[in-house]
């Protein structure tokens, strides 16, 4: 019988998010679905680095309304708001920083598009001196 070899995906985003999972995106997703030209955001090309930013230190998170084990996470960038929609394995232990979660997708918020995606769970406090730690508790 012929063993199978894993084929190990590159990654074009890979770290920990605000909770302290860790996240990632392979670069044929990345390619394929987030910057295709057609049906994607290829404004986003060359800009894996602001995504990886918004996941780790958002603005904003909000919880999918399509499907409980999504999140999406928002912040200002290059002079737009930056959704990243990240799903996880286990929605349960998200923010206790105990699973792993993949990138979705991630877009410039359009206003005039009704998007699948609830009220914020976290804001980012206006001052950096007081704010949350990662698991919600006040520092």
């Amino acid at each position: 019988m012929a063993s199978k070899k894993s084929v190990k995906q590159r990654h074009v985003i890979a770290g920990p998010d605000f909770w302290r999972n860790q996240v990632h995106c392979t670069a044929d997703h990345w390619t394929g679905h987030i910057i295709e030209p057609l049906d994607g955001h290829p404004e986003l090309a060359g800009r894996e680095h602001e995504v990886a930013k918004t996941i780790q230190d958002p603005e904003t998170i909000r919880p999918s309304t399509k499907t409980g084990k999504a999140f999406a996470f928002e912040r200002v960038m290059s002079a737009e708001t930056l959704r990243v929609i990240v799903y996880y394995e286990d929605a349960a232990s998200v923010r206790s920083g105990r699973t792993v979660g993949t990138i979705g997708t991630a877009y410039p918020v359009d206003t005039a598009y009704t998007s699948q995606v609830g009220a914020p769970i976290y804001q980012k406090p206006a001052s950096k001196q007081t704010g949350q730690s990662p698991t919600g508790k006040e520092e």
